[in-house]
């Protein structure tokens, strides 16, 4: 934006305000090439942010199942924890944070029964 305002203000100077049409119609081009970018890096930005969140998530999602492991592991069946084990790797290799999810409900599920 400085480089625009300092480039526009020489310009009107050199050129008192009549600026030569070749010259205008490179600076429109210019001025469009420039939104098209700002467009552009607005639009990367975003999947940057959106994928951070989506990292934070799952970070936050693999550490209660790890706990949730860890406290099953007191007091569920070794071979229980076995499977338990696989398949988590299992989804963590698949990468679908919904399947995470939906495991780590299950486990939910498992360490309410075995405290009761």
């Amino acid at each position: 934006m400085n480089f625009w305002a300092t480039a526009e203000h020489s310009l009107r100077y050199k050129y008192s305000g009549n600026i030569p049409e070749e010259l205008q119609e490179r600076l429109t081009h210019c001025a469009g090439a420039a939104f098209h970018l700002d467009q552009e890096m607005s639009t990367i930005r975003e999947e940057i942010t959106n994928a951070q969140r989506l990292n934070e998530i799952k970070n936050n999602l693999v550490g209660n199942i790890l706990e949730n492991m860890q406290e099953l592991y007191f007091v569920a069946k070794i071979e229980e924890m076995n499977d338990l084990n696989k398949e988590f790797i299992d989804l963590w290799n698949l990468g679908d944070i919904d399947l995470l999810k939906e495991f780590n409900e299950r486990l939910n599920v498992m360490a309410e029964l075995y405290r009761v």
